[in-house]
């Protein structure tokens, strides 16, 4: 787990020190969110000398990141609709997967086919961006870490949490309960208010 944690953070501080000085050199707006990669890095790469060959590297591996965190996430829905319905795994995942797939072309279309279809100044992708990235990610880790604080019963979280010695448990447990809460509500009330 430690090797994982510190690859995901080594890859994001390497794409941060790639993507954000090209896009100060060339006055590109950072705060371009998902439009940053696809709309403004292009234009940045096409202006950068072996910029051509330099997007086409970049744009395979945020594929292949794109594919490993999809494999990730359809994991646990996948396992759900396993045990949910007595499918087998390969049905279950074909299942999974088309309906993914399926609501994944609404996403892509909002761009193009599908831009009218606008809540405010928001287009469908947008929306769905902002609904699972400010309030169903703060709210769901912020009741994920008020369960494993205060609900579990402290035994059952420490025979999960092997890894760990005891003073490590101690830390973790004491910011699970008292430092994680009030940051996961703050950074819901800011995505959701601010």
């Amino acid at each position: 787990m430690l090797i994982i944690v510190v690859a995901d953070t080594f890859i994001a501080l390497l794409a941060g020190l790639v993507i954000f000085p090209a896009v100060f050199n060339y006055g590109l707006d950072p705060a371009a969110g998902a439009g940053l990669i696809f709309q403004t890095l292009p234009v940045a790469f096409a202006q950068m000398p072996g910029g051509y060959g330099f997007s086409i590297l970049f744009f395979i591996a945020l594929s292949v990141a794109g594919i490993t965190s999809m494999v990730g996430l359809v994991e646990t829905v996948n396992q759900w609709v396993e045990e949910r319905f007595g499918m087998p795994r390969h049905k279950s995942a074909l299942l999974v997967i088309g309906s993914v797939s399926v609501l994944s072309i609404f996403s892509a279309l909002s761009y193009n086919l599908l831009d009218g279809l606008r809540l405010g100044e928001r287009n469908l992708n947008s929306l769905l961006d902002y609904f699972s990235n400010q309030i169903l990610l703060p709210l769901g880790g912020l009741l994920i870490a008020v369960f494993a604080g205060w609900v579990m019963h402290k035994r059952t979280s420490r025979d999960e949490l092997t890894t760990l010695n005891a003073p490590a448990y101690e830390v973790w447990h004491f910011l699970i309960r008292f430092v994680v809460p009030p940051a996961l509500l703050i950074i819901f009330l800011v995505g959701v208010f601010g």
